[in-house]
């Protein structure tokens, strides 16, 4: 087991979790950065182990904070700003990426993993360098895609999983830093885009995958002339002859639109 051996957390909620491991493999926390204020879970951490938050922008000045504080290692993940190219040279900088990289790079690649982009469900911890999500591979796994996957319910899976290769890089880190390995080259295939909207003249199925791969930021929709921000819905087929469109009830518990082959109940919505 290493000792004595330091590192700080840069980035968002989703994955900050991996403190602990390494923090059990008695690493010593630094320093936190969270990405905004509404990380919560992260600022937490920072308070509990009395380390200092130091701010929401990784800049040159806070690279040379981090550095006098004894930082090693700099774990970032789900960070959404620019990161100076010199702060790779001042410490090992790692990237928890949530895709199986090279597939699926860029920011919040869930929505299209579960929109049909299946090779690239997984977790990425990768060096970091002067391109987004391109350096050497420490650590990669897969994770399965279920039929009724959400975006929360992979979001978690991939945090889980973030956890357990936590512990594997805080045990062995000098051997899988040293073995890291440059990522495949892709083809010219594109991921799927996920279409931010639904009709009606849609399919049920079409409809429900849309919904589980982007539902937290809400899917346009109209009903009857009024727009709407869908956030969560069931669907079902089922024969019928009404005009695509219709809404058939509109109960306490969320309207039920008539769809091409089936019926959508919107359980989570706002007006837009």
């Amino acid at each position: 087991m290493l000792k004595n051996r330091t590192f700080a957390f840069a980035g968002s909620d989703e994955f900050c979790s991996v403190i602990y491991p390494f923090i059990e493999n008695e690493w010593h926390l630094k320093a936190v950065l969270p990405s905004n204020s509404s990380c919560k879970s992260l600022i937490q951490i920072g308070e509990h182990e009395d380390v200092p938050n130091m701010g929401w922008e990784i800049t040159s000045t806070v690279a040379d904070d981090l550095v006098k504080l004894g930082t090693e290692v700099l774990l970032i993940s789900g960070y959404p700003k620019i990161i100076p190219h010199d702060i790779f040279s001042k410490f090992k900088t790692i990237n928890i990426h949530p895709s199986y990289l090279p597939y699926g790079r860029g920011i919040w690649p869930q929505p299209s993993i579960i929109y049909g982009n299946f090779q690239a469900a997984g977790v990425t911890l990768h060096k970091m360098d002067k391109n987004f999500d391109t350096g050497n591979v420490i650590l990669r796994e897969k994770v399965g895609v279920e039929k009724c996957e959400n975006l929360h319910t992979l979001m978690f899976k991939q945090a889980i999983l973030a956890e357990t290769m936590a512990d594997n890089l805080a045990t062995n880190f000098d051997i899988l830093w040293q073995n890291s390995r440059e990522q495949e080259k892709l083809g010219t295939e594109e991921a799927p885009t996920v279409p931010k909207s639904i009709n009606w003249s849609m399919n049920v199925t079409e409809i429900d995958k849309i919904i589980r791969s982007i539902g937290q930021s809400g899917v346009s929709a109209n009903i009857k002339n009024s727009n709407l921000l869908i956030f969560n819905a069931s669907i079902w087929k089922q024969e019928h002859r009404r005009k695509i469109g219709t809404l058939i009830f509109d109960w306490g518990c969320g309207p039920v639109v008539a769809a091409s082959d089936g019926y959508v109940h919107i359980s989570d919505f706002e007006s837009k």
